[in-house]
């Protein structure tokens, strides 16, 4: 009997006239069924990371903010501290910060000394002795920079432009022998003199 071979041939005409084809799954080369893909979850921000990223913005936090430790200091107050890089600037800036979680804001049991503000570095070493030197800094051959972030500063970052040939004179008693400016905006924060030293 004949009949139901052709009824298989008929099925199989049929399949490749309407373009419909029938994959055959293929064996993994060890003979096992090959392993489903597997799918991770993006990690849950901690609270202070999202409080972080709601102050400067995602993108800038992902860019510059890395968490080093976080710890609950008590119920409803966390203290974590934070690693900030903005190349070629600043490289590995601890900064800490300690968040009241009742309030959603900084804890008034401790100053936090961390960056609130999405901020760049608009001005480099070297206009930041310029702008110095246009604020009175006492000229020398030499100066050094570094970077403050703190309450002076308003938790901004800030260069410390100082000047190691500074000297008392008679022409200038007080010298200036250091200037604080906003990294971002050039704004003067701080101009220290040297005082002359009192006689006994």
């Amino acid at each position: 009997m004949r009949k139901p071979d052709c009824a298989i041939a008929l099925v199989l005409v049929l399949l490749v006239v309407s373009g419909c084809s029938v994959q055959i799954p293929k064996p993994s080369p060890s003979g096992s069924p090959a392993a489903a893909p597997t799918f991770t979850s993006p990690p849950i921000p901690s609270d202070t990371e999202q409080f972080l990223a709601d102050h400067v913005g995602q993108d800038y936090f992902g860019q510059h903010f890395t968490l080093l430790h976080e710890d609950v200091v008590k119920p409803g107050l966390v203290k974590a501290t934070y690693d900030y890089t903005f190349e070629p600037y600043v490289t590995h800036y601890q900064m800490t910060l300690l968040l009241d979680l009742n309030r959603w804001q900084l804890s008034d049991e401790e100053a936090s000394i961390i960056l609130l503000d999405p901020q760049a570095f608009e001005v480099d070493t070297e206009e930041a002795i310029v702008i110095a030197l246009e604020n009175g800094l006492s000229p020398g051959e030499s100066y050094e920079t570094s970077v403050l972030l703190g309450p002076m500063t308003h938790n901004r970052f800030a260069w410390e432009v100082t000047s190691p040939d500074a000297n008392p004179t008679a022409e200038v008693p007080e010298p200036i022998f250091r200037v604080v400016l906003d990294v971002e905006s050039g704004d003067v924060y701080a101009v220290e003199k040297i005082k002359p030293m009192m006689s006994h």
